[in-house]
């Protein structure tokens, strides 16, 4: 192990030292709660746009009984037009309609976006019409929308023509937005099996078709949508291939539909808690309108949708990056902003801000993403980028003043994070992969606080294979008492509990099959693009050669979700 990482008595106090230095000495956004009235009517009546006669762009919205809402598209290069649909013609007061639209290279384009989200709002509910586009008068889009649930959204890019391509990020463009180095090739099947649920009919008739996400959000297991981006965007940044361009982007409009999208159209932001103290989406969180949503969130009954933090896919970052489409941009600061309030208020601590306190180790991963990504994407001056930035901070600034804890609880062993398992006394090491991914990518956007926590965290990833050979890419390790709660602070200890428990691969990979070595090497290359450490760099390479599951180029191949290499 590198020395920049020996757990010594110095260390520890260098890394206190290294905290204070690196906290911002800026003040934080000003970020005081406004009054937080539940609205109950709209501020002004709905505007309703009346064509100019000849017009060549428009919407036109129909209400269940047959009422036409017709709105005109203005002549313009790149603009954004955000109305409330009107109750009458929507059956709902919670419907938006969000269009970006413009022209390029004389083609007409409009991204058309549906959006029932406006929350705390009387009248809110499911919408019910149709809707028709024309573009240059032609007709672009025409769906028929019998149920739009609550709290979600769908749309569609359309043009009279083909559009200019959008130029790719170059390799430093897309390390520098924090995504993974991503290397290798794709077997032709994946993208053979893209182009298959592409072609099924159900793809682009049915707005809410989930498009290979899972509608059971806490189903386990090696889901292809759940990683540092999903599986299609590993492909598509691998291969360039259109199929995989394609399901990405699909995939990406298929989130729009997951019913956590929650608008405050009193302050035109998506929910805020320094708007809404304490809110939790749970029904649990106390009166309607005050401690949760006025509306509640929809079951899986109703919808199919069953959201969980802790198994939540990251589909709309890199195809905002890839595209540039503001629907995309809309749909990541909507996920962040949910993690915020889907968390217990109870956990959240003074900021009302923490995703990681008391959280499944998964889920804090997930959740950090989504809040690091938005405040990273979001446009510089807006309030999306304050309010994400002060989230960011205020997790990171509480991890960063645990460590010193955790380091003595932890000992010569320390450097994983804390969190619930659900196994008593266990430390399932992929979630701790999954921390660092996490942390990876907020150290390449330059979080200093992000590339601390990984100097910590250190000694646990480049030590464990050295100390617990094979357990060191298992399922789970044994970390504590499950009964007194000690935690153990030797290697050795680790090792005898585990082994004690059945939970020891020995000196094979029974414990190991998952793509948990496959993990472990995402970890590794971060390691080594980050600080470019030789341990780590010694590691990846020996990692696969000791044979530990999903190691192989060939499993990468079929699946790259993570086949990422040290960026050199």
């Amino acid at each position: 192990m590198a020395d920049a990482f020996a757990p010594t008595e110095a260390r520890i106090a260098a890394l206190e030292r290294l905290i204070a230095e690196r906290l911002p000495s800026t003040p934080a956004p000003d970020l005081q709660p406004e009054p937080a009235p539940i609205i109950t009517e709209p501020e002004a009546a709905p505007v309703v746009v009346t064509p100019t006669p000849g017009t060549s762009a428009r919407i036109e919205i129909t209400s269940a009984s047959g009422t036409l809402w017709p709105v005109e598209l203005p002549e313009a290069d790149d603009a954004r037009l955000m109305l409330e649909v009107p109750a009458e013609i929507a059956g709902c007061t919670s419907l938006r309609l969000v269009v970006d639209h413009g022209r390029k290279q004389g083609v007409r384009w409009a991204d058309v976006w549906l959006r029932n989200d406006i929350s705390m709002r009387e009248g809110g509910g499911p919408a019910s019409y149709s809707v028709r586009v024309v573009l240059d008068g032609q007709e672009v889009l025409r769906r028929d929308v019998p149920r739009h649930h609550l709290y979600s959204g769908w749309g569609r890019m359309v043009s009279t023509g083909p559009l200019p391509e959008t130029p790719w990020p170059d390799a430093k463009t897309l390390r520098a937005a924090g995504v993974a180095s991503y290397a290798g090739s794709v077997d032709e099947s994946v993208l053979q099996r893209y182009a298959a649920a592409m072609a099924d009919p159900s793809w682009d008739s049915d707005v809410f078709a989930t498009r290979g996400l899972y509608l059971d959000m806490p189903a386990t297991g090696g889901r292809p949508d759940i990683g540092p981006a999903t599986e299609a965007a590993a492909a598509a940044i691998i291969s360039r291939d259109p199929r995989a361009i394609a399901y990405l982007i699909g995939q990406a409009e298929a989130a729009g539909g997951i019913p956590w999208h929650h608008w405050d159209a009193s302050r035109c932001a998506w929910m805020r808690v320094t708007d809404w103290p304490g809110l939790w989406t749970d029904p649990r969180g106390g009166e309607p309108g005050s401690g949760t949503l006025l509306q509640p969130v929809p079951s899986a009954a109703e919808v199919g949708w069953e959201l969980d933090s802790a198994h939540q896919p990251d589909c709309s970052f890199v195809a905002y990056l890839l595209t540039g489409r503001r629907a995309f941009l809309d749909n990541l600061q909507a996920q962040a902003a949910w993690n915020v309030v889907f968390q217990w208020s109870g956990m959240r601590g003074d900021s009302d801000m923490l995703v990681v306190w008391g959280n499944q180790v998964r889920g804090s991963a997930w959740a950090l993403r989504q809040i690091d990504e938005a405040a990273w994407a979001s446009p510089e001056g807006s309030v999306e980028k304050a309010y994400f930035t002060a989230v960011s901070e205020a997790n990171w600034r509480w991890i960063m003043d645990n460590i010193p804890i955790w380091t003595e609880q932890q000992g010569e062993a320390h450097g994983w994070l804390p969190g619930e398992y659900g196994t008593p006394g266990g430390l399932s090491l992929w979630q701790q992969d999954y921390f660092a991914s996490t942390a990876i990518a907020a150290a390449k956007r330059g979080n200093p606080l992000a590339k601390a926590f990984l100097e910590w965290a250190a000694n646990f990833h480049l030590n464990r294979v050295a100390k617990l050979g094979h357990d060191g890419v298992g399922y789970i390790l044994a970390v504590s008492d499950p009964e007194t709660g000690e935690t153990y602070r030797d290697w050795s200890r680790i090792k005898a509990e585990t082994e004690k428990r059945g939970w020891s691969n020995g000196s094979g990979w029974e414990q190991s099959n998952g793509n948990y070595g496959a993990w472990f090497l995402s970890t590794l290359a971060g390691y080594v693009s980050l600080f470019n450490d030789a341990e780590a760099r010694k590691l990846f390479k020996a990692i696969p050669t000791m044979g530990a599951p999903w190691t192989q180029p060939a499993d990468f191949r079929r699946d790259p979700l993570l086949s990422i290499a040290p960026a050199e």
